[in-house]
């Protein structure tokens, strides 16, 4: 898809989305709240903005959102095409809990003969689908299934990439295993860890005395 053709898209969203297009790009005032609701479902592509987390280049100085993680310039995605040696050219990559896509598609478009990202929840993959058609690429899909059920449908993969999941799962080390089982090649895996000394998020009144 040519650059004039998302050009055309983008004026349909701004007419038929105008409060969260401003606060896609920004202009709206600082008290503006856009909420994308899980229910109902989108009635069109356009309710899919702003995205949560993965700020995505759909044209020029149009993003998936005004903040965020710009996923091809993240030092995640650097980190794993140097530990392929420079080149992602040939590879096949999987992004487990793959949220919106950014990082599955800026594999792709760096190279990756297969990109796959795999998600958990069907809006966060509706909103991968629409990225990927905007910017049309081809060479990446996205599912929305369990992880350890989809990995055991494919041949282990050059690169498993696990980026804000694995303190998500009940069985960390048996996650781990599973990617283990899953990787041909590199694995990237970023997360937090518990200090037993020092908080590293907030938690509630309710969950600080229960932990007690």
């Amino acid at each position: 898809m040519d650059r004039d053709r998302i050009s055309h898209i983008w004026r349909g969203v701004r007419r038929r989305g105008g409060a969260a297009v401003d606060a896609l790009r920004g202009r709206g005032p600082a008290t503006t709240t856009v909420v994308v609701p899980a229910q109902p479902a989108p009635r069109g592509w356009w309710d899919l903005l702003p995205f949560t987390a993965h700020r995505i280049e759909l044209a020029p100085g149009v993003e998936t959102t005004v903040a965020g993680v710009p996923p091809t310039d993240d030092v995640r995605t650097q980190l794993v095409i140097d530990a392929c040696g420079g080149s992602l050219d040939g590879r096949t990559v999987v992004d487990l809990g793959c949220l919106e896509g950014g990082f599955t598609l800026a594999f792709a478009q760096r190279g990756a003969v297969r990109a796959l990202g795999i998600e958990a929840r069907e809006l966060s993959v509706q909103r991968c689908e629409l990225a990927r058609s905007l910017l049309a690429v081809d060479n990446a899909e996205f599912v929305v299934a369990d992880i350890k059920d989809e990995l055991g449908r494919h041949d282990p993969f050059d690169v498993v990439f696990a980026t804000g999941i694995v303190y998500h799962v009940a069985d960390p080390a048996g996650f781990l295993r599973t990617m283990r089982s899953a990787c041909g090649h590199v694995a990237l895996v970023d997360t937090h860890v518990a200090d037993p000394d020092h908080a590293t998020h907030d938690c509630s009144e309710m969950v600080t005395k229960e932990s007690h």
